[in-house]
């Protein structure tokens, strides 16, 4: 039965957004968004754009879905007009790598670097640009939204394409050392498994806006097929390191590829980023299948969650181990309930438990892009977005060791 209402909610979403209902969690997302829609509005810190601002832009496309309001793609554009017209080639000043000056734009952050030097890095520009290439691929694929918007799209997708792709391929095989920014970039193949995904899910995204009859090559120097040929590189390289652990059915992975030093599990909130590449590689068609997914599913609900519904706890690393971890990051894991409903009580408990639900208005922008995805649930079936599952736990699960484990190669199908 569960399947059967995600199947409605996805062809409620798909064929007729404006027929939707918006019901109590886009009433909660409102709130905060009444509260907190400017908190980053202008602002050219590229890990405030990153792990703010295109959160609030991807909670728009979903609002919208529910609502057919075109508000919410107006309060779209009006962000990411102002996100891009802060772009600069390097910073007019500060300490940084003369590199920088290399006539892309883009956006850098102090941040990170121990000096306090500017520094620019592709988890970065990946994020940035993420929900904007799903707005574009939104405007692209439905005429109502075409005319309206096609001049924005189109815009966003010549700066994306002449700026970010341009500079990214620029370096993309390049080796000045072992750092995750662009000064010391050692090619995608040596970042954090999350940072490469991130932007493999941009590249992944753009093959699919690169099918479109209304898609224009704006980069000259972007080799035909090199978005749908990265995208199944990232995606084939993903999955060669991911790990089965036969007890769960699940899959589990590192937080650094294959072959890298000083290797611990991956984290909760990083998996987040991980999976939400997985679901988008997998909704193309490249490298993974539904038993794949499954898999994914039963990494949050079998190996991070412990299956309580009264003390419901979540593990801090992808194997089960560390924790408990703050459960704001499972916007994306929420959307293997598709696989397993059983993700969709684990995200249940874990609201629950969360003081920050019971006041919308003070939850994170990460938190928030969650309600705008429950709300697209909910228009299409209240039952399924208020996780009406009986089973209380799950006895006997034991937490997994590495002798559980075994390469994909090697595993039990």
């Amino acid at each position: 039965m569960l399947r059967v209402l995600w199947v409605m909610f996805v062809a409620a979403i798909v064929l007729a957004p404006g027929r939707l209902q918006a019901g109590d969690w886009a009433e909660r997302y409102r709130a905060w968004h009444s509260t907190n829609e400017f908190r980053c509005f202008g602002n050219a810190n590229s890990a405030n754009l990153a792990w703010w601002e295109s959160y609030l832009l991807q909670s728009y496309l979903p609002m919208y879905a529910v609502t057919g309001d075109a508000h919410w793609l107006d309060r779209f554009v009006a962000h990411a007009d102002t996100m891009f017209g802060v772009t600069s080639d390097a910073p007019g000043s500060g300490v940084y790598w003369p590199g920088y000056r290399d006539g892309f734009l883009g956006w850098g952050t102090t941040r990170y670097d121990p000096q306090g030097r500017y520094q620019e890095y592709m988890v970065h520009d990946g994020r940035i640009c993420l929900p904007v290439a799903r707005f574009i691929r939104l405007v692209f694929e439905k005429p109502e939204t075409y005319g309206r918007y096609q001049s924005r799209a189109q815009f966003y997708l010549a700066t994306i394409e002449q700026n970010v792709i341009a500079k990214w391929y620029r370096n993309w095989s390049v080796d000045r050392g072992g750092g995750e920014d662009l000064e010391s970039f050692g090619g995608w193949r040596r970042l954090p498994v999350n940072q490469a995904l991130v932007f493999g899910e941009l590249l992944t995204v753009l093959a699919d806006v690169a099918k479109s009859p209304l898609y224009h090559r704006a980069w000259p120097g972007l080799p035909d097929g090199f978005y749908a040929q990265a995208a199944d590189s990232i995606a084939a390289t993903f999955k060669r390191g991911l790990l089965y652990h036969s007890a769960d059915d699940a899959y589990v992975w590192r937080y650094m590829p294959q072959g890298s030093a000083g290797q611990r599990w991956e984290d909760l909130s990083h998996g987040d980023l991980d999976v939400s590449f997985a679901l988008e590689a997998y909704g193309q068609g490249r490298a993974f299948t539904r038993p794949d997914m499954v898999r994914f599913a039963h990494c949050l609900a079998r190996t991070i969650w412990n299956g309580s519904s009264g003390h419901p706890r979540f593990a801090r690393y992808v194997d089960g181990s560390g924790g408990p971890d703050s459960t704001a990051n499972l916007r994306d894991w929420l959307r293997l309930a598709e696989f397993d409903p059983e993700v969709g009580r684990a995200v249940e408990q874990a609201y629950a438990a969360n003081p920050d639900w019971s006041s919308p208005v003070r939850a994170g922008v990460q938190m928030a892009l969650t309600m705008a995805q429950l709300a697209e649930m909910e228009a299409a079936s209240p039952a399924h977005a208020r996780f009406h599952w009986s089973r209380d736990s799950r006895p006997g699960l034991v937490p997994p060791g590495d002798s559980a484990l075994v390469p994909l190669g090697q595993s039990a199908r």
